[in-house]
């Protein structure tokens, strides 16, 4: 077996099959260390994230990873929200922009609509209503709570989605799934929903969860092709320069340019060809005076390029970590000539640029694809060739999810 790509999905898809019995399992990573869009930073003795941040409460797979390998987590406090210069909780902002009953009528609406389309939580994206593969901002409106996805649209874009009227709708409510608790934390104080952040870094957890596996690091893939013996798939994957033979593939790295080393066959290339990306700029920096808030002033798109978010990672430090979503015509010493410009007009102080990381972030398909059954053509052509195909792109951009929709593929297919 072998898998290409060792982040969140590569690692899962390895530790499922470790599970299941497979114990001749090889996996290649091009990168000198495990964990993908998970990537951490140490400096001066905390570790801080330039990748995925925080895991919510619904991170059942997490939960169980984080258990068996000792990786500790620590309670991490929702940005707030500011807006046109005011700073508020969700506690505040909700009590001062919706009625109790609004509110309540909200998220009866969005409860609602995870009943009514069940296939919103499943990790498979195929065989989707047609209603709910609308934008996000369209279908939140037309299933009555397009305030509540308004309120929320900040924080999304702090952790790299685009703006709702550009994202199908099936992305986003798995967020909305995760941020049903978040929210809870603020109204109702309730402890044991805390968002967490894992002591030693995200990175941690996967550098422990790839032992005793197999993992070639700073592989340099440059052919991979399929073809049958006697009836059945085999594969040869062309690595530093020496060929090594196996029985099953599984793609673990992104689909939209894999066509650089696999012998892709016309349906898969025609898909992949779907496939949308965006920049995502992750800045580590020293600051004082800025705030631990997403800004809801930056979501549009011509505010593009400019501050979505700012955390503080790590607290009694003047460390923070700056979000921006950016186009392809933005450039990186523009991006950070904004991030420079919002500090100042918060009355901030920047003071140091520590590190930054431009991400090719969100890989999906448009709500046309969708529409036209991207996901049921891609499901199909799961095994065929003696390959499978996994990674955020599947479900959705989130720890959890690409996690969710690597184990139920072995669990189905192997």
């Amino acid at each position: 077996m072998a898998i290409v790509g060792a982040g969140v999905a590569g690692l899962t898809a390895a530790h499922r099959l470790r599970e299941k019995g497979y114990d001749s399992i090889t996996v290649y990573e091009r990168e000198a260390s495990v964990g993908g869009k998970v990537c951490s930073y140490s400096y001066q003795g905390n570790v801080y994230e330039l990748g995925a941040l925080w895991s919510s409460p619904r991170y059942k797979i997490i939960d169980r990873f984080a258990s068996e390998v000792g990786a500790k987590r620590r309670g991490a406090r929702l940005p707030d929200l500011l807006e046109d210069g005011v700073l508020q909780n969700y506690a505040g902002y909700m009590k001062s922009h919706f009625r109790p009953l609004e509110l309540a009528k909200m998220f009866f609406h969005l409860g609602r609509s995870f009943v009514t389309y069940p296939s919103l939580r499943r990790a498979n994206l195929g065989s989707l209503g047609f209603e709910a593969s609308d934008s996000f901002e369209r279908y939140s409106k037309a299933e009555g709570f397009g305030e509540l996805a308004s309120m929320a649209e900040s924080f999304f874009a702090g952790c790299g989605y685009p703006h709702h009227d550009i994202v199908p709708a099936p992305y986003l409510m798995k967020m909305m799934h995760l941020f049903i608790d978040v929210l809870a934390v603020e109204v109702l104080a309730l402890s044991r929903t805390r968002m967490k952040i894992f002591q030693n870094g995200w990175q941690d957890l996967w550098v422990k969860m790839a032992r005793g596996f197999d993992v070639r690091h700073s592989s340099s893939i440059t052919k991979i092709e399929r073809f049958d013996e006697h009836g059945k798939p085999k594969t040869n994957v062309t690595v530093d320069g020496r060929v090594e033979t196996y029985d099953r593939l599984i793609l673990a790295s992104p689909l939209d340019t894999c066509g650089l080393f696999v012998d892709l066959r016309d349906e898969e290339r025609d898909l992949f060809s779907k496939i949308r990306t965006h920049r995502y700029k992750v800045t580590l920096v020293e600051a004082e005076n800025v705030p631990h808030a997403s800004m809801m002033d930056h979501v549009s798109t011509d505010k593009v390029g400019h501050i979505n978010l700012i955390a503080r990672q790590s607290l009694g430090t003047n460390v923070h970590t700056v979000y921006q979503r950016l186009d392809d015509q933005l450039s990186e010493e523009r991006a950070t000539a904004l991030m420079h410009e919002d500090i100042r007009a918060m009355g901030g102080t920047l003071s140091k640029i520590i590190t930054s990381k431009i991400w090719k972030y969100f890989p999906h398909v448009s709500t046309e694809d969708i529409r036209s059954g991207f996901y049921d053509k891609l499901e199909r052509l799961q095994g065929k060739c003696g390959t499978f195909y996994v990674g955020s792109l599947m479900n959705m951009e989130t720890v959890e999810h690409t996690a969710q929709f690597s184990i139920e593929l072995i669990d189905r297919k192997f």
